[in-house]
């Protein structure tokens, strides 16, 4: 954690009862965000007074050190109380009967340095903190504190702290050359496809960077662990056949032009084929139609006469028997018939049934059915066709028909 120190330092002359001339150092300790840190712990030392003085910030952040003798060599340090302190940068000088305030503001890294005029007893409390982070173990936070000591005063770590310096750094970067190792080869099975040793890899890097205060690739491996996730859910969706469900979800993965993008659209393409539906199979041939009689037509003996054929026509047509009432007309026609126009309304409404029942995808059966009525109507106005007798959607054929010669 980052401190900011907002340090007022008042240097006030006692009131005339006081026999000293002590002081009194306020100041107010904030985090890196700038938010007051309640309930820190503030040290004041002073190596030539051999002065120590502890107090605790109130939940405001706001410390006070009463009575504070004057001395010019006055350090500041604040631990949020995770045994770990972090310096003031500078001395601070209390002469006697000096009226001062000092209101620096300023961010202390979490490998602060002590200032080189730190006392033997700060360095010694440090060098404790730092061997039992080493047993704790943390080992980053063990090397941060040996190698603060160390730039402070060189030459104070003997042979076992340079040991024990040593040792905590090589495991310091150990662990991050594992984060980036076990990263590195999760990013190489992610890029082939073989996302569950992916998985396995980036789960082993997860692990070491939660460990780390500076981790280079959580985000990513983060980022990566939740695409895994959410593609093997995909997946699954897919494998179960619930189409509508799997598409939703792979729509919802980011398109980042790397293997997995490229898996996504693999399954989308799949999706939505299944959810195309089959082109329904072709209707059967329809029946075909009789040749026009002749002397040898198959039409029954009752239907001799122009007449009969036109009878037999319309009482197949009103019996639903589209093919034989065509037949029939159709003779009628070709037999010169007088009643021309009621037979060639009748034979389009024959059509245009068949049309209708063929789902209206037999465009043939529509076209002579367009033929018909438009033979209708270049026929004398004087005729009526009874469409009473046939279906209004038959009449909107009908009136869609424009009249022509018809020989």
């Amino acid at each position: 954690m980052k401190f900011q120190f907002f340090v007022v330092i008042l240097v006030s002359i006692a009131p005339t009862f006081a026999v000293t001339p002590n002081g009194t150092l306020m100041g107010l300790v904030r985090g890196a965000v700038g938010r007051p840190v309640p309930l820190a712990t503030i040290r004041l030392t002073s190596s030539s007074r051999g002065f120590t003085k502890t107090v605790e910030a109130d939940l405001n952040g706001v410390f006070t050190f009463q009575e504070v003798p004057p001395a010019p060599d006055y350090m500041v340090s604040a631990s949020d109380n995770d045994s770990k302190w972090y310096w003031y940068p500078g001395v601070v000088s209390i002469a006697a009967y000096e009226n001062h305030v000092l209101v620096p503001d300023f961010a202390l890294p979490v490998t602060a340095r002590a200032p080189a005029q730190s006392s033997q007893q700060s360095l010694d409390d440090l060098r404790k903190d730092a061997e039992r982070l080493m047993l704790k173990p943390d080992q980053e936070g063990a090397c941060d504190e040996f190698q603060q000591i160390d730039h402070v005063n060189p030459g104070y770590l003997d042979t076992t702290g340079r040991g024990h310096m040593k040792l905590a750094c090589q495991a310091k970067d150990a662990l991050y050359k594992a984060e980036a190792g076990d990263f590195n080869e999760g990013a190489g099975e992610f890029s082939s496809g073989d996302y569950e040793q992916a998985k396995e890899a980036l789960n082993a890097a997860l692990s070491i960077s939660r460990k780390l205060k500076q981790p280079k690739f959580k985000d990513q491996i983060q980022s990566n662990l939740d695409r895994i996730d959410k593609f093997q859910e995909c997946v699954g969706a897919y494998n179960q056949q619930n189409y509508p469900q799997a598409k939703f979800c792979f729509s919802q993965l980011p398109q980042s032009g790397d293997r997995m993008a490229s898996d996504t659209n693999d399954y989308l393409t799949k999706i939505s084929a299944k959810l195309t539906p089959a082109a329904p199979p072709p209707p059967p041939p329809k029946p075909a139609k009789p040749v026009a009689p002749s002397t040898s037509s198959p039409l029954p003996a009752s239907a001799t006469t122009s007449d009969d054929l036109l009878r037999r026509g319309l009482h197949s047509y009103f019996q639903g028997d589209y093919l034989k009432a065509e037949e029939s007309l159709s003779a009628y026609l070709e037999n010169g018939g007088s009643k021309r126009s009621l037979a060639y309304f009748f034979r389009g409404a024959t059509h245009s049934s068949l049309f209708f029942l063929s789902g209206e995808k037999d465009s043939n059966e529509k076209a002579e059915a367009l033929a018909d009525f438009e033979a209708v109507k270049a026929h004398p106005a004087h005729f009526k066709p009874p469409k009473q007798y046939v279906s209004g959607r038959i009449l909107e054929i009908y009136s869609t028909a424009s009249p022509h010669g018809v020989q």
